[in-house]
């Protein structure tokens, strides 16, 4: 049976990477952005996959039902979604410095939306016979390194971000609790330093202790997590397909 996948961000780096990736083993992949995936999508056609595309504003929920009942009406269920899309407008910005309409920007983009999206999408989901969500984090948002005063990066802060993405965390566990009976495994997962032209230019320049990974190798860890067998993880937190702490 064809398998069904969502990517969000789908437009370009790791989402464009995860994309085709799934599309390499047989997916047909939804590729969604709030900036049109029309050619691109043309373009994998072109080359034998199978893909489709929508527009979508993560910051604009009432448009998740009409795209739920798209999904429902093409294709009857939905097997993996991969919550990919996100902005990082704040590094640099402790708490006290960032406004508060970035926060709740941020906040609507990374988190309340793929929340709300998911929430949308559980009923397709629970269609599939080992429905897989995943959700891109960030080790920027570990609890258990912000809260290590002596951790080496200890002053890398983007307060909306890594708020967001540990929101992010957080629906991960919520849903995996809630969808387990149902078998869907739901993880969280750290890319890692990618070359995905995310605002690299605001990044601080750690010289060659970071080596950036291309958008494929940073994709690695999604399509592991997309394709996990029954006895696989769920409710975690990876990179590097190794559980971390969060």
């Amino acid at each position: 049976m064809q398998k069904i996948a969502l990517v969000t961000g789908a437009f370009q780096g790791i989402g464009l990477a995860t994309s085709e990736l799934l599309m390499e083993q047989g997916f047909h992949v939804i590729m969604a952005d709030i900036q049109s995936c029309a050619s691109l999508a043309n373009d994998f056609r072109q080359k034998g996959y199978l893909a489709s595309h929508l527009k979508i504003d993560l910051a604009m929920s009432s448009m998740f039902p009409a795209i739920a009942n798209k999904i429902e009406e093409q294709f009857g269920r939905l097997d993996v979604l991969v919550n990919n899309a996100s902005i990082l407008v704040d590094f640099g910005l402790h708490p006290s410095l960032i406004d508060e309409d970035t926060y709740r920007r941020v906040i609507e983009v990374n988190q309340i939306g793929p929340f709300l999206l998911t929430r949308s999408l559980t009923p397709l989901l629970k269609k599939s016979d080992n429905a897989r969500i995943v959700n891109v984090s960030s080790q920027a948002a570990q609890l258990s390194q912000l809260s290590d005063m002596a951790s080496p990066i200890k002053d890398d802060i983007c307060a909306a971000y890594q708020s967001s993405k540990i929101g992010v965390n957080a629906n991960t566990v919520l849903f995996a609790k809630e969808l387990e009976p149902y078998g869907i495994k739901v993880n969280s997962y750290c890319p890692g330093w990618v070359d995905s032209g995310m605002n690299l230019d605001e990044l601080p320049d750690y010289g060659d202790n970071i080596k950036l990974k291309s958008p494929k190798e940073g994709a690695d860890t999604a399509i592991w997590l997309a394709t996990l067998e029954e006895d696989g993880p769920t409710a975690g937190f990876f990179t590097e397909r190794e559980a971390i702490s969060w």
